[in-house]
């Protein structure tokens, strides 16, 4: 299907664009397009939605990142800065105030006047409090709980936010769960889903205006989105928080099949990609003098999700078996070359509340082949694990469908699990499929493992928060009433962690966390990724960081001909 925004003023460009996009896609180039001062970025996965206030796909982020700007943003270092505000809050300044005494606090965010929206209407207070409001209602998509640490957010006047917090949150300057959505454009639309009732917030998703064709702040704007092929982005002429791009035109082409991503690098039909490529195709692309290749230490951490509700997952010593079955140093260095080590804890190593000392589970067939009778499963006649009832041990590997590379890492795991005679199924999904249905509303088979990756936020205690405090919309199954939700020690440590401003204390809690993590292993950490970026000669200005969106810093690129 081929959306069409209708902006006025680029509703010619729209048809030229489709025009020339159809005769360039018919013949397998896009080298018309590129003349016409148009960067393009390949990608392998199709974004969910575009909203600034949602998206569980990585890619749907990284896209979204040239269409909104938010009060905060973090910088190569790690460090928080302002976009919208005035002035970060702190402490020294006044705008960050704790009362240690009652374990309450507030920021206060002073908004820059005169910066607008993309249909010219200023952004004010109100919109940080529309997305608050809209972000913890019953059925946002990341759950309410995503901002229960705050209380409550109110406009003071019309550029002024204060941000009550229902006890001490150690991250009052750096808080990038604040958003900014037009509160003018969306709350009718709003409105009309919600008076509607029943599954409100997927029919709003679902609304062109909020999932296609968002109204954002950002120094792009989606023009069209043909469904499966690409997503043509055009510069937003009301753009004010900094100088407009060089670059007229942004096309996101969307290449499933990563080998044909890799041949559209090569021939320069696609400028730029970040994290899709494959490290043996970095290693190829290498040798061409036109393209550099980067390769960027990343907080992304590939696993295995577990069903650890049902049998034989439910079991701590299988899954420690499972993980003692699989040679992940062999894994990095036949399918990585060495480049993605294995995962030992869920905070990175140089994270400084990693926890040094921790259990690791190094490949140890005889060790997990005794840890599996121990758990009541033994080989039979035929080969394969059978419990004393009989029932044979099966396994259903989920991977996402057109990744190559999760492919060779899931037949490698199937072969070496089946050493141990567990009988294993290799079951590619789409992402759109994986995410939105199998993960978040926990239908994963009994003996279902899904691999696929985190994107561990820098701060620590944050990810602690989201990912292993157990509630009802965790994507890794870890839901009240689970044994993880049994382990009090682990709440509490969270809970301590996220109500201690001392950074030294919280990274000890957290340390401590990480022994109860490895020791019970709720899911079952694979490596460490690094990011392949590919980048045409041509565009400069383009740095990728570790934790920072692809389209921040898109004002300073250039596309030299």
């Amino acid at each position: 299907m081929l959306y069409s925004q209708g902006i006025p003023g680029i509703r010619f460009l729209t048809i030229l664009t489709f025009v020339l996009f159809s005769s360039c896609k018919s013949n397998g180039s896009f080298s018309r397009l590129e003349s016409l001062e148009t960067l393009v970025v390949g990608v392998s996965q199709e974004p969910d939605v575009l909203f600034g206030a949602v998206g569980n796909l990585m890619v749907s982020g990284e896209v979204a990142s040239f269409l909104w700007r938010h009060l905060l943003q973090i910088d190569s270092q790690g460090i928080p800065y302002c976009v919208v505000c005035v002035e970060v809050p702190t402490l020294e300044n006044g705008l960050w105030r704790v009362d240690s005494e009652n374990q309450v606090m507030e920021t206060i965010f002073n908004l820059r006047a005169n910066i607008h929206w993309s249909d010219g209407v200023e952004i004010t207070a109100n919109d940080v409090v529309f997305a608050w409001e809209i972000m913890t209602d019953e059925q946002y998509p990341h759950g309410a709980s995503y901002l229960d640490p705050i209380a409550k957010v109110e406009a003071l006047d019309s550029h002024t936010v204060r941000v009550r917090y229902r006890t001490l949150w150690p991250f009052g300057d750096a808080d990038l769960r604040l958003r900014l959505v037009p509160e003018h454009y969306y709350r009718p639309i709003w409105k009309k889903y919600r008076r509607e009732g029943g599954a409100y917030w997927d029919r709003f998703l679902a609304d062109e205006k909020v999932g296609v064709y968002p109204l954002g702040n950002g120094p792009f704007m989606v023009q069209t989105w043909v469904a499966g092929s690409h997503i043509m982005l055009v510069r937003n002429p009301a753009y004010d928080l900094g100088r407009l791009p060089q670059i007229e035109r942004i096309l996101v082409r969307i290449i499933p099949d990563l080998n044909s991503l890799a041949i559209t690098v090569s021939t320069r039909q696609v400028q730029l990609t970040d994290g899709w490529l494959t490290l043996e195709q970095a290693h190829e692309l290498e040798e061409d003098s036109g393209i550099g290749i980067q390769f960027v230490d990343s907080t992304w951490l590939e696993h295995a999700t577990v069903q650890i509700n049902h049998p034989p997952l439910n079991d701590r010593k299988v899954r420690k078996a499972l993980l003692l079955g699989v040679d992940r140093v062999g894994i990095n260095q036949a399918i990585f070359r060495g480049k993605q080590p294995p995962a030992h804890s869920w905070v990175h190593p140089m994270n400084p509340a990693h926890n040094s000392q921790l259990m690791k589970h190094s490949y140890n067939p005889e060790r997990a082949q005794d840890l599996l009778r121990q758990a009541g499963w033994s080989r039979h006649d035929e080969g394969w694990l059978r419990n004393d009832r009989g029932e044979q041990m099966q396994l259903t590997l989920v991977t996402i469908a057109g990744d190559q590379t999760r492919l060779l890492v899931a037949s490698a795991i199937q072969a070496q699990w089946n050493e141990l005679g567990i009988k294993v199924e290799i079951r590619p999904q789409s992402a759109r499929l994986l995410f939105p249905e199998t993960l978040q509303k926990q239908q994963l088979p009994a003996g279902g493992v899904a691999i696929w990756r985190w994107v561990i936020r820098p701060e620590a205690t944050i990810s602690a928060y989201e990912l292993w405090k157990p509630k009802s919309t965790n994507l890794d199954q870890l839901i009240p009433g689970s044994f993880w939700d049994a382990i009090q020690e682990n709440k509490d440590l969270i809970e301590h962690a996220l109500g201690t401003i001392d950074d030294e204390k919280r990274y000890g809690l957290l340390r401590r966390q990480q022994d109860i993590w490895a020791l019970e292993l709720p899911i079952l950490p694979l490596y460490w990724h690094v990011r392949v970026v590919s980048i045409d000669r041509r565009l400069k200005g383009y740095t990728p960081y570790s934790e920072v969106r692809m389209g921040w810093g898109v004002e300073d690129w250039i596309l030299e001909e």
